[in-house]
């Protein structure tokens, strides 16, 4: 069943995540923004994308935003990580971490996710302070036709902090 509400932009489509998972724990709200990765771009093409959100959340570099990247192997984790550190020319709270596809399969809320240094579970991530409780969205909320650059409203209420970045 295709939601009928209001969609929003997020940056006129300049970055098109495959997913955005807004997760609550207690009285903290991560924002998770997934890239799925199947290992067919190129290790340039992934910098570009970690540059683009951490250019994007610039705007307000205390804005703890995770970015996830799952993948399909340790090789791929390496190379990530290798395009995350050289895009470090922008100051933001962008965290860029990487998770094994089968292992985040078995326990999403358990799966480890690694920054390049450590894992942390998915409840550990950097987050933000929970406001009023909202709704619960599902799957599918970023679909839009044929492209993902469009965020379901609901998104944007549970996470006023992205406000500013959105496109209505």
């Amino acid at each position: 069943m295709r939601s009928t509400s209001r969609r929003v932009a997020l940056v006129s489509g300049f970055l098109r995540p495959d997913a955005l998972a807004v997760i609550r724990v207690r009285d903290r709200l991560i924002a998770l923004f997934i890239e799925r990765d199947l290992g067919s771009e190129r290790g340039e093409a992934l910098g570009e994308k970690i540059r683009r959100y951490r250019l994007v959340f610039a705007r307000d570099p205390e804005l703890p935003v995770n970015v996830g990247f799952v993948v399909e192997s340790e090789r791929r984790v390496r190379t990530v990580h290798a395009q995350a550190e050289g895009q470090r020319v922008v100051a933001s709270a962008v965290t860029v971490l990487t998770a094994i596809d089968e292992q985040l399969r078995r326990d999403p809320l358990g799966g480890l996710w690694s920054d390049g240094n450590r894992g942390r579970l998915t409840r550990d991530l950097p987050a933000l302070a929970a406001v009023a409780s909202g709704p619960i969205l599902t799957p599918g909320c970023l679909a839009d036709g044929d492209t993902l650059a469009a965020l379901d409203d609901r998104g944007a209420t549970l996470l006023p902090a992205l406000k500013p970045f959105l496109r209505t």
